[in-house]
């Protein structure tokens, strides 16, 4: 799976995922047309990075990380490589940032070593890595994926339904949170009804997708285990649902662990896109309105 078939340089295409989708806390993800490109090549000895920021020209540049750990588990010897990125996903804002990088490492460095590892062996393999499965695996798979881990392994499936009538709305602001500062925020326990509440929401979400019925998602898109707690990181996360209330948007969830928002319209209606970029223009953040697809191939060696 994902052979180079010969070719220098490898280039690895990787899209944008966001996870969650509400309720379905460290298990449901979903796939963006949003992408980051990565470029591979074999070298004799030492390592280059090259188009990304500076603080991420190093060792601990996640790529690299994933490509040292496919040869690992490849048991092949590691020499040297060069790494070029071209950059499409935003970082610490809640799109896969982190996943892109894992995947495109792993698949891009499994290419230049002609395929010894097979798409469920690298899954598991980014999954240990990323530490949760919910970006990695839309990430690979496209579409809407649900899974879990278990023993070193991943279970996971995709949901197939009618994707072009799931109009998303990327709200990107221009601040970040970390992932692990989301974590923090969250509690260790959670009450028994609060567990009820997202397990069944979660269902409801699985099934209106495959019944085709977007409409008024707000209370199936509620949940009470990482959503009321991150959302206190966003500022203007109040005010902005709120808003998207009383415009009739038909959705809103927090996409990963924030800070970007996904807004969801059954139809489309320029009315109310327009509507909502003048709220935003008002705010106190820079916030970027982006219409996304839905990506159905996942990751693409090209």
């Amino acid at each position: 799976m994902f052979v180079g078939e010969g070719f220098e340089m490898i280039r690895v295409r990787v899209p944008a995922t966001s996870a969650n989708i509400g309720p379905g806390f460290d298990a449901m993800g979903l796939a963006l047309k949003l992408y980051n490109e990565f470029g591979f090549e074999s070298l004799e000895k030492g390592v280059e990075i090259v188009g990304f920021k500076e603080k991420y020209n190093n060792d601990d540049n996640l790529v690299l990380k994933s490509v040292r750990r496919l040869y690992e588990a490849a048991g092949k010897e590691f020499m040297g490589i060069r790494i070029t990125v071209k950059e499409g996903i935003p970082v610490s804002r809640g799109l896969g940032s982190s996943a892109a990088c894992i995947v495109g490492g792993l698949v891009g460095a499994n290419a230049l070593l002609d395929g010894p590892l097979s798409k469920d062996e690298l899954i598991s393999l980014a999954v240990e890595i990323e530490g949760h499965p919910d970006n990695v695996v839309p990430a690979f798979e496209g579409g809407l994926t649900v899974s879990y881990a278990k023993d070193g392994s991943v279970r996971h499936e995709k949901i197939n339904f009618d994707y072009e009538k799931l109009l998303l709305y990327a709200l990107v602001p221009d601040f970040e949170v970390s992932t692990e500062k989301a974590r923090k925020v969250l509690p260790e326990t959670f009450p028994l009804e609060d567990v009820v509440c997202n397990i069944s929401r979660t269902a409801m979400l699985v099934a209106s997708f495959l019944n085709g019925r977007f409409g008024n998602l707000w209370d199936i898109l509620s949940d009470r285990v990482h959503q009321p707690y991150r959302s206190r990181l966003i500022n203007g996360f109040d005010q902005i649902k709120e808003k998207m209330i009383e415009l009739e948007f038909d959705g809103l969830f927090i996409s990963g662990a924030g800070p970007t928002l996904m807004g969801i319209l059954s139809e489309r209606d320029s009315r109310k896109v327009e509507a909502l970029k003048e709220f935003l223009d008002s705010m106190e953040n820079i916030w970027k309105l982006e219409p996304l697809g839905i990506d159905r191939k996942g990751v693409q060696i090209f």
